[in-house]
C-alpha cells in the first residue's frame, strides 16, 4: 500500500538522516521502498483487503509492545545463563 506524500517525505528525511550519521550510501531501491507499507502475508487477496490486514497488523503490534513492556517490568529480557546446556535454545 502506498503511503501519503507527507509520510513519504518524513520517511525519506529519516532514511537520509540515518545514512548520513552512519556514513553509508543509500541504494536507489531504498527510496522506492520508503514510499510503501509492506506486510507479507499468505491471506488470499480476494478475501482479505489490504486495509483489513493492516488494521490487524497494527493491533497485533500493540500486543507485541505490551509483551515487551511486561518483560521489561518483570526484568525477563536477559535471563541469566549459568551453564552451556541451559544457554542453548
Amino acid at each position: 500500500m502506498r503511503k501519503s506524500k507527507v509520510v513519504i517525505a518524513q520517511a525519506l528525511k529519516k532514511i537520509e538522516r540515518e545514512a548520513s550519521k552512519k556514513g553509508s550510501q543509500l541504494q536507489p531501491e531504498t527510496f522506492i521502498y520508503a514510499e510503501y507499507i509492506m506486510v507479507l502475508t499468505t491471506f488470499p487477496e480476494d478475501q482479505y483487503p489490504c486495509d483489513m490486514i493492516l488494521e490487524w497488523y497494527r493491533f497485533r503490534w500493540q500486543i507485541e509492545l505490551l509483551f515487551k513492556r511486561f518483560k521489561q517490568i518483570a526484568q525477563l529480557g536477559h535471563l541469566p545463563k549459568h551453564d552451556d546446556e541451559s544457554a542453548q535454545a
